[in-house]
């Protein structure tokens, strides 16, 4: 059986405990209910038959060896597979969002909904990149790869770097568009965490073009679901002659290509472990790496998943340091409500807005982008088409896409 495609049997694994429960709630009310009946019946009859109170019992027991078997069965599947590295982001969101209150950051009223939209700015364009839009010097290419995932080409006078992969059915999209580039080889990828609508591409990219350097976290001895993943990467790299750039080192959080400069943030390794009923989702997410890219004078800010849905405020620290930013890849894709915080957005107060998603939006994240953007009009939306930025030399912003 292929868990990795088995979405039933994703939702049974991370919630065997709450169906177990609710099979043996459901189960003690059944019979409760049905020993009810049975005993006004017979009290009409004025006749009681014990053995029958006796099969009701047994039956429940075996109802709850059953619901217990059920949260036993979970467990024992999660210690011995690896599911935990196939889990697909866009589903373990859908099971979060099922459960998660968010935070009260600004409500968001019905009517207000429309008028959001009525905001959004939404640029036409091809989805295969045109030869016009193939930029000499330096471009930024936010690749439409479908809602809800992402992969960035950088490219400045002939040198090219990927900021994460996609999932491992888009990788082949992704050759495609360095090929017409004319890109053949990368001076880097940058991973910025272990999810596969990040990095589900990797071993692809890797193994079709040559690559000089990983910029990755290296978790060493940490104790964290998400370990495996990462030497997984680590290790191919190695294997094919990549240098593997630390990001907690002092010399990895800053690189450039060719006039780009890039700084990393939120380099040091946060244990992601899913014990205790803890969501280590959620807290991968705030291993993202935030890439910041400046070229001629503007800032250009790739936020990946960052959050604040920790100990950690990694999503504000981020933010704090960075600063004002011209550009704005999204948080968590838009749709998640957890990211994007006023507290964090109001020291970017980003004028463009990049989104990797459809209309399908947290209104909540939404309306905060909203209000600490000098004009949310300057939005796209990737799923609308792949968008190519070009920063001229005076600093203009030209988007086509």
């Amino acid at each position: 059986m292929n868990i990795c495609h088995d979405n039933i049997l994703y939702y049974y694994m991370l919630h065997s405990k709450k169906i177990a429960i609710s099979v043996a709630i459901i189960s003690t009310v059944i019979v409760l209910f049905v020993l009810l009946i049975y005993y006004f019946k017979k009290k009409r009859r004025k006749k009681r038959n014990k053995k029958d109170y006796i099969k009701a019992i047994i039956t429940l027991v075996i109802l709850l060896i059953i619901s217990f078997s059920i949260y036993i069965g979970g467990e024992y599947i999660k210690s011995h597979t690896h599911y935990e590295y196939c889990l697909e982001e866009e589903e373990q969101l859908a099971i979060e969002e099922a459960d998660y209150t968010p935070p009260k950051y600004i409500e968001v009223k019905q009517e207000e909904k429309k008028e959001i939209e009525e905001t959004i700015e939404i640029v036409e364009g091809e989805e295969i990149l045109d030869e016009e839009n193939l930029i000499k010097d330096n471009a930024i290419y936010f690749l439409n790869v479908g809602a809800g995932t992402e992969s960035f080409i950088l490219e400045d006078q002939g040198h090219f770097g990927l900021i994460d992969t996609s999932y491992n059915s888009k990788a082949k999209f992704i050759l495609k568009q360095l090929k017409k580039l004319g890109a053949e080889e990368l001076d880097f990828i940058i991973i910025t965490h272990s999810h596969l609508d990040h990095m589900g591409g990797y071993s692809k990219i890797m193994s079709s073009i040559p690559v000089k350097t990983l910029y990755i976290k290296n978790p060493g001895n940490v104790n964290s679901d998400y370990v495996p993943t990462y030497l997984s990467m680590i290790n191919e790299a190695e294997e094919k002659g990549t240098t593997i750039c630390d990001v907690k080192d002092e010399l990895c959080k800053s690189f450039s290509l060719g006039n780009i400069e890039i700084s990393l943030y939120n380099t040091d390794f946060y244990t992601a472990k899913g014990i205790d009923g803890e969501d280590r989702s959620r807290i991968e997410n705030v291993n993202s790496i935030g890439v910041l890219a400046k070229v001629n004078n503007r800032k250009i800010y790739f936020a990946s998943d960052i959050g604040d849905y920790s100990a950690f405020k990694a999503e504000t620290i981020v933010a704090s340091e960075i600063g004002d930013i011209d550009v704005y890849k999204v948080a968590h894709h838009g749709y998640v409500s957890y990211n994007n915080g006023l507290v964090p957005l109001s020291y970017l107060k980003p004028e463009y807005n990049i989104v990797t998603n459809n209309k399908e939006l947290s209104l909540n994240a939404i309306k905060r982008i909203q209000n600490t953007s000098p004009d949310y009009k300057k939005t796209y939306f990737t799923t609308n088409g792949t968008i190519t930025l070009h920063v001229a030399g005076n600093g203009e912003l030209e988007f086509t896409q």
